[in-house]
């Protein structure tokens, strides 16, 4: 019940009240590679310019390289607060930006959209259903903005190519590419 209070505060607040928080995805297909809903932080502020942060953390191209990822890579997120501490996203918090942060639960470049087997277990590589479904929840916010930032390092960065036809759709969007190979 505890949890559906929040829920619920959390909805009536997004609109313009300082918060932040965690949002589970909606789409059931939007999940982390062991299965379970995915989740991404939204930090509002009073302002209409907003900054999306894609995170970073390598990639899996192998069952082997899978296995060998920490675990913190393959299950949502549970903090609301989870990579506000990240310089590039503070130094935006400052600024007075709301703030996304998607986290990387995938281990595909927020890309990928199949599952694979890996030690007879399903592993799903769902990244791109993940990136969408936060696209479509924050649709209404995005269009709006006054300025819209997008932002990524590591594999984040990577994958500001790989969504750039959701980026691109919104007015005048600015990218910056933090460091990749």
């Amino acid at each position: 019940m505890k949890r559906l209070l929040l829920i619920t505060l959390f909805a009536c607040s997004i609109g313009s009240h300082t918060f932040a928080g965690l949002v589970k995805t909606k789409d059931v297909s939007a999940v982390c590679s062991n299965g379970q809903q995915a989740a991404f932080v939204v930090s509002k502020s009073k302002s209409k310019d907003w900054f999306i942060y894609f995170e970073g953390g390598g990639v899996a191209t192998s069952p082997d390289a899978y296995k060998q990822r920490q675990n913190r890579w393959k299950k949502p997120i549970t903090d609301g607060n989870y990579g506000l501490s990240y310089p590039i996203v503070k130094d935006f918090k400052k600024k007075g930006f709301n703030v996304v942060v998607i986290p990387y639960c995938t281990s595909d470049l927020h890309q990928g959209a199949h599952t694979n087997i890996v030690d007879g277990k399903k592993v799903y590589f769902h990244g791109r259903k993940i990136v969408e479904d936060v696209f479509n929840q924050m649709d209404g916010n995005f269009k709006s903005a006054n300025e819209l930032v997008f932002a990524g390092y590591s594999a984040g960065a990577i994958a500001l190519g790989f969504n750039s036809d959701l980026i691109k759709k919104y007015k005048n969007p600015k990218v910056i590419v933090d460091s990749f190979w």
